[in-house]
């Protein structure tokens, strides 16, 4: 009926389907407020890909039309049934062939966990994802059993024992007339009671002591150094304490902590350490796994345990490494039965050269069954090929590597082909784009008699706002570069002017001040005083801003007249960034007291605070919020009830940028750790981590369409910036240090960056190459900016011009 999928854009159930009419319908309503209505100013496909959603979503609830889910008496269709169980089928096709490359692989079991989580994933019932991998050979297997084996330890080890033992053993201070040599030796409980017994070469003799004997030393020992005022002291003091209340109280206490210096020795934690630089692939493979295993089994003895250990210690959640079952082997050898040689043996020489016969014609029929299977894919991958058809060519070629292995020198060579070929060609269509998309200078805009520090579009693309530091802002005519308008009234230097939606304002900002500006008469509307930062509304309408003195308010402005509407009060110092959320109901604002704070902007009531934040995002639909915080989480907070959903863990410095992606699905974090990584908005997963920035990322942006993502720091120009693939984690694009300020063209295709040699380079975002270096101005160039057609492309520079470039 359509390409769009009904139950992606309502994100109703199929399997089983909704069977509330009146829930469908409200769900229906909801996608579409959610899809948004189309706009003039925006870029067409953006426009075309709207109507086009909501004209399916239309037409699928039009009573009477023979597509319609709804009918006159307003209850469900047998067409809604049947859009269901078409997408059953889909997803069950799409599971069917993820299932067959896994098999492919070698696996032959699926666990419970990993079952949900396809259930999860591809909306299917439990019933059908089983039936799946059953179909396929897969055995079921229960992760419950292997977790309960993982074994027990005590609460906070590491904080309780770990650390406090890590600072007993380099504790130095003069005063406290310790010998630091002994204090190296004290590597466990046991240690530390022969130590403070003053025996600490008879550690041996304290581990074999009952436990109701270490706890009473232990108990003696608290007392003793609790009477101490010093450092050594509370230190000897805290370790004797938890020694006898979480470890020695119990014999289970006492059990867990020996599994637990079992689970720290040397050989392990190297071990564990190295496991980490695999893939889930090596981990999975049963020669690598058993190996690991009979390590750990060598310090836990019991295999159960040791793999249970290997499964949580290779970071696996739903998919876990279970052996194949063995055959029960006796447990008493066979007796050997001696049978007489047979007098005559030419039967049993019979019967042994008619079975080597049949294997020799089972080999065979097996090779000639690979060979034409490896015939029929390689030819199917060379015609794919030939046709230009290069992801295509190379599905069919693993198909027949996998059929016949022996063969791969001739697939390499198709391999090798392939590439080739596809590097040539994607040179091609580049030079053949120069030659079309041929850019070239269509104006200088002179005028202003300083350096130009921002730019911005009207959204009709017809006229250029500037801003200076000669203090001015001036209007141009984007096709004659003749300057329309001056207008003066600031004054510092101008960094930032921006358009309003319906192109009638212009508000620009400089120091401590905002200005509205009719675009038409130049006239100053209002002016908002007192201001160091300020934050615009989605639709332009209003402002939100806030002064740099101690204390000061957060203030919102009307765009339109300039009025005051609001002030919020709550903050203990001064406000440096704030962002509205999509629908433009709530704020968000950060202080140099750590704290994030949200607003209600219509009431001016205080929502939530956020403590010890670096960077907050709100989602595209403005129901969630994320925030980058200095103990190397996210969190995601429900923006309707601010109640903290989930932390997202994994790295390991402060988390300075966060952004989610266009369609919402996922979230990309910058952080001080140097590296950037995706997490999934939906199951909430990782999905990879992008290393190659030599310094802390604090600036990640998505692409327009959500492919690509740009990442570097603005505050440290040695390193340089670099575009990924977001799908793949591959990087594009290293921009070489002289290039910063990253603008996407409105389509995602391309990107433009300002570069020390006083160029615009513009760069394919698909390949990474650059296509085209504009050169011209004669200083640094300060700002870029793309039209909203994106066909032209406008810079500001500090020789006090604005150029105009633009395909030819």
């Amino acid at each position: 009926m359509t390409d769009y999928d009904f139950f992606d854009l309502t994100r109703l159930p199929f399997d089983p389907p909704e069977k509330a009419a009146q829930k469908v319908t409200g769900a229906i309503e909801k996608a579409k407020k959610e899809i948004g209505h189309p706009t003039n100013d925006m870029p067409q496909w953006e426009y075309d890909k709207i109507t086009g959603k909501q004209s399916f979503l239309d037409k699928i609830i039009k009573k009477g039309s023979k597509d319609s889910i709804i009918s006159n008496d307003d209850k469900l269709t047998p067409a809604y049934d049947e859009l269901a169980k078409d997408k059953v089928k889909k997803e069950i096709e799409k599971l069917r062939a993820f299932v067959s490359r896994l098999k492919q692989s070698g696996s032959h079991v699926i666990t419970d966990r990993a079952i949900r989580g396809h259930q999860k994933e591809r909306g299917l019932s439990k019933k059908n994802v089983e039936d799946v991998f059953r179909a396929a050979g897969f055995t079921v297997s229960s992760t419950d059993d292997l977790i309960k084996k993982y074994p027990r330890f005590p609460t906070n080890a590491d904080k309780a024992y770990a650390k406090p033992l890590e600072a007993f053993q380099n504790f130095k201070d003069q005063k406290s007339n310790v010998n630091e040599a002994a204090l190296k030796q004290v590597k466990n409980l046991y240690d530390l009671a022969a130590y403070m017994a003053g025996e600490p070469e008879n550690a041996a003799v304290y581990r074999s002591k009952s436990r109701s004997a270490l706890k009473s030393l232990f108990d003696g020992f608290a007392v003793k150094y609790s009477a101490r005022t010093d450092k050594f002291g509370h230190l000897c003091s805290s370790l004797a304490t938890y020694g006898k209340l979480y470890v020695f109280d119990s014999e289970d206490h006492r059990q867990a902590y020996e599994a637990y210096l079992k689970y720290k020795t040397p050989s392990l934690t190297e071990l564990f350490s190295t496991m980490k630089s695999f893939s889930m692939h090596h981990l999975l493979e049963p020669k690598f796994a058993e190996g690991c295993i009979k390590e750990i089994a060598a310090v836990f003895g019991d295999y159960e345990v040791s793999l249970a250990i290997y499964n949580k210690e290779a970071g696996f959640k739903d998919e876990f490494y279970i052996p194949a079952k063995k055959e029960p082997s006796h447990t008493m050898p066979e007796p050997e039965l001696r049978i007489p040689e047979p007098i005559f043996e030419e039967e049993p020489r019979q019967k042994r050269e008619e079975d080597a016969r049949r294997k020799r014609e089972e080999d065979e029929a097996k090779r000639e069954e690979s060979a034409v299977a490896f015939e029929k894919y390689f030819a199917t991958a060379e015609r794919a090929f030939l046709e230009g058809h290069f992801e295509l060519a190379r599905l069919y070629l693993s198909d027949a590597q996998a059929a016949d292995p022996g063969k791969k020198s001739k697939t390499d060579e198709l391999a090798a082909r392939i590439s080739a070929k596809e590097r040539r060609k994607r040179e091609e269509d580049e030079t053949s784009r120069k030659r079309k998309e041929g850019w070239r200078e269509l104006c200088v805009l002179k005028g202003h008699t300083d350096k130009v520090c921002s730019m911005s579009w009207s959204p009709d693309g017809r006229r250029i706002a500037s801003g200076s530091g000669d203090n001015t802002v001036r209007i141009w005519d984007a096709e004659s570069g003749r300057e329309l308008r001056t207008l003066t009234g600031h004054n510092r230097f101008v960094y930032h002017v921006v358009w309003s939606p319906d192109g009638r304002r212009i508000a620009s900002e400089s120091y401590m001040t905002i200005k509205i500006w009719d675009a038409e008469s130049g006239r100053e509307l209002r002016t908002p005083k007192e201001v160091d930062s300020v934050a615009w509304t989605p639709d332009r309408r209003r402002i939100a801003s806030a002064g740099s003195r101690y204390k000061e308010p957060i203030k919102i402005w009307d765009a339109e007249s300039g009025r005051k509407l609001r002030t919020l009060k709550g903050h203990h110092s001064f406000v440096y960034y704030m962002t509205w959320s999509p629908d433009g109901r709530r704020i968000a604002s950060k202080s140099r007291d750590k704290t994030v704070k949200i607003w209600d902007a219509e009431s001016g009531r205080e929502l939530r605070t956020l403590k010890e934040v670096d960077s907050v995002a709100w989602s595209p639909d403005g129901r969630r919020i994320a925030s980058g915080s200095e103990d190397n989480t996210i969190k995601i907070w429900d923006a309707e009830n601010w109640r903290e959903l989930l932390t997202l863990k994994g790295h390991t410095d402060k988390v300075y940028s966060v952004g989610w992606s266009p369609d919402g699905r996922r979230i990309a974090s910058g952080s001080g750790d140097n590296t950037v990584r995706i997490w999934d908005a939906e199951n909430w997963r990782e999905l990879r981590t992008l290393t190659g920035h030599n310094s802390y990322v604090d600036y990640v942006a998505w692409s327009p369409d959500g492919r690509r993502i740009a990442s570097g720091s603005y505050y440290n120009k040695n390193d340089p910036f670099k575009i990924w693939d977001a799908e793949n984690g591959r990087e594009l694009l290293t921009l070489n240090k002289g290039n910063s300020s990253v603008a996407w063209s409105p389509d995602g295709r391309r990107i433009a960056s300002r570069s020390s040699d006083r160029t615009i380079k513009i760069w394919d975002a698909e390949s990474g190459s650059e296509l085209f270096a504009l050169t011209g101005h004669t200083s640094f160039v300060a700002s870029v900016s793309w039209s909203p057609d994106g066909r032209r492309i406008a810079s500001g520079s500090l020789d006090n011009t604005v150029r105009i470039w633009g395909v030819e």
